[in-house]
């Protein structure tokens, strides 16, 4: 199998970083690069990362991300280099200027999923091109909690976002786990229109499989999913949303 391939059908979380290996300025061009050079829609480009390595500013995300999803998040603070994605129409704000425009996509929804998308795809490909590199990596998505603080801390710019970070760094003792079993792939994958059936039985299915592949016998996917998506848990974004210049 491809090497490329095989690397991100094995993927998994890396919690457990080695604090003390850093990745060499020539690795993390590479990152960077394949993440920019990933497709964005109508080739606009309405994303940016902020690069972080310095310790100083690491222990303000690990502060930040801990008080705000109370989870241990060591892994920000112990990764070699910590990748802020945001959405980034403040570039193109200026490109309207330029051309003696007005900007007005930030004025709807529209704006919000061309950006988040274009960011989602790029961390794919940070994520895919690190994991290629014999990196470890975790996607992380509290930082949305702390969202305020972290466009404080960043001096992030109106028209701009933090959606998600990404830890990259080198798993301790070279130790990467195994990939999280995922639901079967015809809960995934539809042919020719979407297949409602038989998810319930996938799920109940899928809840044996996972909490015997973890050992953990009380463990239900499904509950715990619940226990998130029973509510909007970040019901304070849009109002920072529109302050810093999206109006939805």
């Amino acid at each position: 199998m491809n090497h490329i391939l095989q690397t991100m059908l094995e993927r998994g979380s890396v919690r457990s970083f080695d604090p003390t290996q850093k990745l060499s300025p020539e690795t993390l061009e590479t990152i960077l690069k394949a993440a920019q050079q990933s497709p964005t829609s109508i080739s606009g480009q309405q994303y940016s990362v902020i690069v972080i390595e310095d310790e100083a500013q690491k222990d303000k995300l690990l502060e930040y991300t801990m008080s705000s999803s109370g989870l241990p998040q060591q892994h920000v603070k112990d990764c070699s280099v910590f990748l802020l994605f945001l959405i980034d129409f403040h570039k193109t704000d200026l490109v309207l200027k330029k051309e003696g425009s007005t900007m007005g996509i930030h004025h709807g929804m529209e704006g919000l999923l061309i950006g988040s998308v274009d960011v989602g795809i790029s961390l794919g490909a940070a994520t895919a091109a690190a994991e290629a590199l014999g990196l470890g990596t975790v996607a992380i998505g509290a930082i949305r909690r702390s969202a305020e603080d972290i466009i404080k801390e960043f001096k992030l710019p109106q028209y701009t976002f933090p959606v998600v970070g990404l830890c990259i760094g080198y798993p301790l003792d070279n130790i990467k786990p195994a990939p999280k079993l995922r639901l079967p792939l015809s809960s995934f994958a539809h042919k020719a229109h979407y297949q409602v059936s038989d998810l319930n039985t996938l799920l109940d299915k899928y809840n044996k499989e996972i909490s015997e592949s973890m050992n953990a016998p009380d463990f239900k996917w499904t509950s715990f999913i619940a226990s998130f998506y029973n509510r909007d848990y970040n019901p304070h974004l849009l109002a920072l949303y529109e302050k810093q210049g999206f109006k939805i």
